[in-house]
């Protein structure tokens, strides 16, 4: 039996503190900052996309992707190499950056993805590298910054932030990827709903691919959120036929009174099925957290979500692979339709158990990261 989560690269905010955003400013001539990484498949790289916090000026600074000396720092050997002005960056928000030429990474190689200033710059340029506090957060890949001179790599854990992107086009990118953290209320639809509040159920359209199996069952769902004090009404977690959609009937679902020891902060739990569904690869369900009634008026559950996570870069979550699918959906009726919200994601990872095995195929041949035999 093959059992593994899905996406399986989708970091989870973890328990004991908020997510936050770790970053490395440029603010001198021939300062630098970065991140380093290990190449995941041989690929031929057309476009880099980072996150920037603060921008400001009209200097430029070089992007990079350089190989490393023996200690991860740097060689000064560039892959690609591409001059910018600071003031055609966006600050806040996923940046691409086009090469000119195209270089080859060797997969199972480090390179470090590298911002290097102008040796006359008077502007600012804040790199995000990664985020902390997240279940799959470590020292590698690794963020690092300084002068010409002076080489830190960073001591925190955290998980990396950025896309490489491939000669033939999205949807062929990888790498890491954890954007902005929120949260997103469940309560009763008889509260007064704020701009993102008032829904029962929120959870994840999803696909798994036939080209990894034909049937399965997700035996539960590991979801990242905060808990209240408030008893009732249920907590609930379901699968759903996707219905183009329009309600259904939840092909499993299981409830719990909500958790009551009040945790200030992320913290993330498996919600397993009692008596999970067979499901077909290749066809589109749901899997949502919510409530079994629409009474009461308090929060009963805070998930988070994880929002400006480009549609075009999801592949990066399920191992390079665009046959799978993972979008965010809510509903404000239990027996309302579906709300699908672009670039986001609910902080969900579905804990799959293969049943059957495509014809042709067999364990070895499974795409994803982190199944367990």
């Amino acid at each position: 039996m093959v059992t593994f989560t899905f996406p399986s690269l989708l970091g989870l905010p973890n328990a004991g503190s908020t997510p936050s955003a770790q970053s490395s400013s440029i603010t001198a001539p021939s300062a630098y900052a970065g991140i380093g990484f290990i190449a995941q498949a041989a690929t031929v790289v057309k476009k880099v996309a980072l996150r920037f916090g603060t921008i400001s000026g009209t200097d430029n600074v070089t992007v990079s992707i350089q190989t490393t000396d023996s200690d991860g720092s740097p060689s000064g050997t560039s892959v690609v190499s591409q001059t910018i002005a600071v003031n055609t960056l966006t600050a806040n928000t996923w940046n691409e950056i086009t090469f000119t030429t195209t270089g080859t990474l060797t997969k199972g190689t480090r390179y470090v993805i590298d911002i290097l200033a102008a040796s006359t710059f008077s502007s600012t340029v804040q790199l995000i590298q990664g985020y902390i506090n997240y279940s799959d957060s470590s020292f590698l890949p690794y963020s690092y910054s300084g002068t010409s001179t002076t080489y830190t790599p960073s001591t925190t854990r955290f998980a990396e932030c950025f896309a490489i992107i491939d000669n033939a086009g999205l949807p062929n990118v990888y790498g890491g990827l954890t954007s902005d953290e929120d949260g997103l209320t469940i309560q009763a639809t008889n509260a007064a709903p704020p701009a993102v509040q008032g829904v029962v159920e929120l959870g994840n359209k999803f696909k798994i691919a036939s080209s990894l199996c034909s049937t399965y069952r997700v035996v539960g769902l590991r979801v990242s959120a905060d808990s209240t004090t408030q008893t009732t009404p249920n907590l609930s977690w379901s699968i759903y036929a996707w219905n183009s959609g329009n309600n259904s009937t939840a092909l499993c679902q299981d409830s719990m009174s909500p958790y009551t020891n009040n945790i200030a902060v992320r913290a993330y739990g498996d919600f397993y099925f009692s008596n999970p569904a067979t499901l077909n690869a290749g066809t589109e369900y749901i899997a949502c957290i919510g409530t079994t009634g629409t009474t009461g008026t308090t929060n009963i559950l805070t998930v988070s979500i994880q929002t400006d996570t480009k549609d075009d870069y999801k592949p990066l979550l399920w191992d390079q692979t665009n046959d799978y699918l993972y979008d965010r959906v809510s509903r404000t009726s239990l027996t309302g339709s579906w709300t699908t919200t672009a670039n986001s994601i609910t902080s969900m990872q579905l804990i799959i158990e293969i049943i059957t095995f495509p014809s042709s195929s067999s364990t070895a041949a499974n795409p994803l990261a982190g199944y367990i035999l």
